[in-house]
């Protein structure tokens, strides 16, 4: 149920660097394997070394140029995951491997995506985004819409990270992520909070029966496994179920702000064949307008 193969796609960002420290922080409590991802995008070598922009900046370009351009890429990429390994070994993580991959970025992390249980990746934050490809934002929403594993979207320093925060609606989706976010609560030593957003408070009796369901659950789960916290402990004691109001994704969004909470929202599996069918429109635009990390669990 857990993660056992993370992957980091890095490219020396802070964002990237946040991510990294996420991978360090879960690998290590995990115990997971651990990759990490550098990637080239060509087409930027490219765009750099056309006719119309080498002519308006008034430079003039070797025919080697984009030979050379390359292979100065790789070496920065290769000091890059370098890095990231020796920074590894910093928090007693061993075995790390590094890739290097070249094409376009989205597709490539996609691809190494589908190899491992959970990809991290980093996020600028939708004010410092543009909607280019290449923009750390926009490829980070289309990894989390798009890949067919977990994805963890790391907006926020781990040391801001309150406790694992967990959107539930009742559905079979939401109670394998209901399950998962308990161990890895556990894991990491988080409380758990799962929260249910009612339209009105004229929905909150049956709120609390769903809030009622989902305790009920997880105590079955946790029948069949051990899972202790604090002196042995069970760690069904802590988790804290809450039902608030509001239009759901802005609720479950801002709750996640004010509390410093790892958001977790469940996923089907299956890549989805538009973003309208991705656990419906409020996990898309969870996705989209997060500001905070983020993670959309998709159950095997």
């Amino acid at each position: 149920m857990l993660f056992e193969s993370i992957i980091v796609p890095i490219d020396g960002s802070d964002s990237s660097r946040i991510a990294a420290d996420y991978g360090f922080w879960l690998a290590s409590s995990l115990k997971a394997s651990l990759t990490a991802q550098n990637v080239i995008d060509a087409r930027m070598t490219d765009l750099l070394l056309a006719p119309e922009f080498a002519a308006e900046s008034g430079i003039k370009i070797p025919l080697d140029a984009s030979e050379k351009l390359l292979r100065a890429q790789k070496r920065i990429a290769l000091l890059t995951l370098d890095l990231f390994k020796k920074q590894s070994q910093e928090h007693s993580i061993h075995g790390v491997k590094t890739c290097l991959d070249i094409g376009p970025v989205s597709t490539s992390i996609l691809k190494r995506s589908a190899k491992h249980d959970l990809t991290i990746i980093g996020h600028h934050g939708r004010s410092q985004q543009n909607e280019a490809e290449h923009s750390t934002g926009s490829v980070s929403r289309r990894i989390a819409l798009d890949s067919n594993r977990s994805v963890l979207v790391a907006s926020q320093p781990i040391q801001e990270l309150g406790h694992i925060l967990l959107a539930y609606d009742g559905s079979a989706t939401a109670d394998s992520a209901l399950v998962m976010a308990e161990r890895l609560a556990v894991s990491l030593r988080k409380e758990l909070k799962v929260v249910h957003v009612a339209p009105s408070k004229q929905q909150f009796p049956k709120a609390k029966v769903l809030m009622q369901r989902a305790a009920t659950h997880l105590n079955k789960a946790a029948t069949a496994y051990s899972s202790a916290f604090d002196n042995g402990k069970q760690f069904l004691d802590k988790v804290t179920f809450i039902v608030r109001e509001g239009q759901p994704a802005d609720t479950l969004i801002e709750f996640a702000r004010v509390t410093n909470g790892l958001l977790v929202i469940g996923s089907n599996g299956s890549r989805p064949r538009s973003h309208k069918e991705f656990v419906g429109k409020t996990a898309a635009y969870i996705v989209r307008m997060m500001q905070t990390s983020v993670l959309v669990f998709r159950a095997e």
